[in-house]
């Protein structure tokens, strides 16, 4: 994609999450320039548009939209060859309402803001409602409409919560993770459209719903996955599931004991995300709600 047909396209996207800015200011990063330092300067709404580097760990605590360059580069056929690099990005109040897009974070991105969008990223881990800080330790914050979505995710995402704090209405979506969506104690949302692709029959790796209150409710739709734990009709909508576990006590639309070989094209993709499309003849074509893919 040509440098300034991608710039539009993001730009344009951040005019959605920046709905209520007349002019949003637009600042550009290079390799070596401390973007913390440019987030503190900057005014609410501004968007950053980070080329290739390493810019180490972040903690945003103001309205801002951080917009890499994508990852897994380095074809011939791309101007840019190199992602957007940071350690830990973490999100806190103040940064409601932000946007990170095609970055690569190597190990957490922490979310303890509402109304964050975090879009087409890889991570090591994504918290929804968790932090963490050498001085207190971990920390678990109430959010609301929180967005993951289109990201590769090493490890796992997760909504944390306790008795007293809630992750409400959160959007989990079309993201290839791969180990584990886990949902914790206070809860609701949705999980639509993802691949979770560790597979073995005797793991409990998949979406899980963990300690659940009676409050709690979540909509798991048109995902592929291991095993869906913890099904209650008082807790969860399942349903229009892939699963490669023999799980029973599912309701009918899911499909189960499927083998893994027979969902994705496989190791003969071009490229590790690639290996992920379904196949021609996958069980998993037409399966979704409306007999969407």
């Amino acid at each position: 994609m040509q440098p300034l047909y991608r710039f539009l396209i993001s730009l344009a996207f951040v005019s959605f999450v920046f709905a209520h800015t007349s002019r949003a200011q637009v600042v550009r990063v290079t390799n070596g320039q401390s973007l913390s330092a440019l987030i503190a300067s900057a005014t609410a709404g501004t968007v950053f548009m980070v080329e290739a580097g390493n810019y180490g760990d972040l903690t945003i605590t103001k309205r801002v939209a951080i917009i890499g360059p994508g990852y897994f580069l380095g074809s011939s056929q791309q101007a840019t060859t190199g992602s957007a690099v940071f350690g830990t990005i973490t999100f806190k109040a103040g940064s409601e309402n932000s946007l990170l897009m095609s970055c690569a974070v190597n190990y957490d991105i922490n979310i303890t803001a509402s109304q964050v969008t975090v879009s087409r990223c890889f991570a090591g881990n994504i918290h929804i409602g968790y932090g963490y800080d050498s001085g207190v330790g971990s920390y678990y914050v109430t959010t609301n409409n929180v967005t993951v979505k289109q990201c590769l995710v090493q490890n796992a995402i997760y909504a944390l919560s306790t008795s007293s704090v809630n992750q409400t209405g959160f959007l989990i979506k079309n993201n290839i993770v791969s180990y584990q969506i886990n949902c914790y104690d206070n809860f609701s949302g949705e999980i639509r459209n993802n691949t979770t692709i560790y597979n073995s029959a005797s793991s409990s790796y998949g979406i899980n719903v963990i300690s659940p209150t009676p409050t709690s409710f979540v909509v798991i739709k048109n995902n592929v996955t291991n095993t869906i734990s913890s099904y209650s009709t008082l807790n969860m909508v399942a349903a229009y599931n892939v699963l490669y576990a023999d799980q029973t006590g599912l309701p009918a639309s899911n499909q189960v004991n499927i083998p893994y070989a027979s969902i994705f094209v496989g190791n003969s993709a071009a490229s590790y995300d690639g290996q992920y499309v379904l196949s021609a003849s996958s069980p998993a074509k037409g399966a979704g709600e409306g007999g969407v893919d």
